[in-house]
């Protein structure tokens, strides 16, 4: 684990009593077990090169809640109005952000934390920095448009409550959800993901040019509810786990989060005949038809939260043993044949929903396959379903 954190994020500049400049205190932190050699720290001002902070002790880090700056420290930087402070933080130190740009660098090359700091003036000498703006919203992304009269940094954040007005006079989020940080450009086009469907939230966007003069934009809006439809096509018995022929049950949950929505059973394991070698004229043994057991399924449309984000499928079954106990099989860890109780979805069952632009989806292939939880189980077999989803 990695953290960033400034104190504060944004730094305002009281010019009326005689400030010039703010400050900022930055406190990284660094898991031991991931940062074995210690976290490598690069900062930058907007239009200058990334520069490593070193060292990474005295003079440059001021103190260490640990003790061991390899762990955690704290190190400060003074701005001037309308100048913006970013730190990266990686666990190796063969990434060059002035080589690997990290707003678009490939997933393994990304920071592992990252903070921009932006300085402002705390009564902005000009307030009328915008021209033009427009917004959308989807299920999972607002995307906010603005243009200005001269170029502007624009931070915009996305919270689950409104903002408020603090001690400072100054209007911000204390939490936000979500933050979209733009360099200095006329033209805005930005947008934040993931966000829960169907959710109440607010934006904040925060315009402010090289002077430190700023303007904020600021209102309420709802995403889209969520509505997901899965359809079962076939289960493939991939090993029947006997030496000939044998007879089994199955049962299919469509969780949602922890919770079973839908459930499914058929088969009888005294006489539905599978198998993975069928004789001809059998291969529906071997690719048993689902449509006929488990017919379409639609959730929604609703509004989501965190307990119910995730959808997915989970499935067990059961084949007769006349030497033995019946055994079983399933794509879940768990005791017992039956319902999988609180353990949640693994993260192979879940349906890999697309957030942004992208997010609505029709007919995606699906395949979530048994576990062997078991060395001695040799009844194996798998199941593909289509999910589609749209927000309305």
């Amino acid at each position: 684990m990695a953290s960033l954190m400034a104190f504060p994020n944004m730094v305002f500049i009281d010019r009326d009593a005689g400030q010039k400049t703010g400050q900022t205190d930055i406190l990284y932190k660094a898991d031991a077990s991931s940062f074995r050699r210690g976290p490598v720290i690069w900062e930058r001002i907007i239009g200058k090169p990334w520069v490593r902070v070193l060292p990474l002790g005295p003079p440059r880090v001021i103190s260490t809640p640990s003790g061991d700056p390899r762990q955690d420290g704290v190190f400060s930087q003074v701005l001037r109005p309308g100048q913006v402070y970013q730190v990266v933080m990686y666990r190796v130190d063969t990434i060059d952000p002035n080589v690997t740009d990290p707003e678009k660098a490939s997933p393994e090359s990304r920071p592992d934390a990252s903070v921009t700091v932006v300085a402002m003036l705390k009564d902005p000498e000009v307030r009328d920095l915008v021209v033009s703006h427009d917004q959308n919203v989807g299920g999972t992304w607002f995307r906010k448009v603005v243009t200005t009269r001269v170029p502007t940094v624009a931070v915009l954040q996305v919270s689950g409550v409104p903002p408020f007005v603090d001690a400072q006079g100054v209007v911000r989020f204390l939490m936000p959800l979500a933050t979209a940080f733009d360099p200095p450009a006329v033209h805005h086009d930005q947008s934040v993901e993931p966000l829960l469907p169907g959710n109440a939230l607010s934006y904040l966007v925060r315009l402010v040019d090289d002077a430190g003069n700023w303007q904020i934009l600021s209102d309420a809006f709802r995403t889209k509810q969520r509505k997901v439809t899965i359809s079962f096509e076939v289960m493939h018995i991939i090993n029947d786990g006997a030496n000939g022929d044998t007879t089994a049950e199955f049962r299919v949950w469509v969780m949602e989060g922890d919770t079973s929505v839908k459930d499914y059973f058929f088969g009888d394991v005294d006489n539905f005949p599978i198998s993975d070698s069928p004789s001809p004229g059998n291969g529906t043994q071997e690719w048993v038809p689902l449509a006929p057991h488990c017919p379409p399924f639609t959730l929604g449309p609703k509004d989501v939260t965190d307990e119910t984000s995730e959808v997915g499928l989970l499935t067990r079954g059961l084949i007769f043993r006349t030497a033995s106990a019946n055994e079983s099989a399933r794509n879940y860890y768990d005791l017992g044949d039956g319902f999988p109780g609180k353990a949640g979805l693994p993260s192979q069952a879940s349906f890999p929903f697309p957030t942004g632009s992208g997010e609505n989806v029709q007919n995606v292939p699906f395949v979530i396959r048994t576990v062997k939880g078991n060395p001695d189980v040799e009844f194996e077999y798998d199941l593909t379903a289509f999910f589609s989803v749209a927000y309305m």
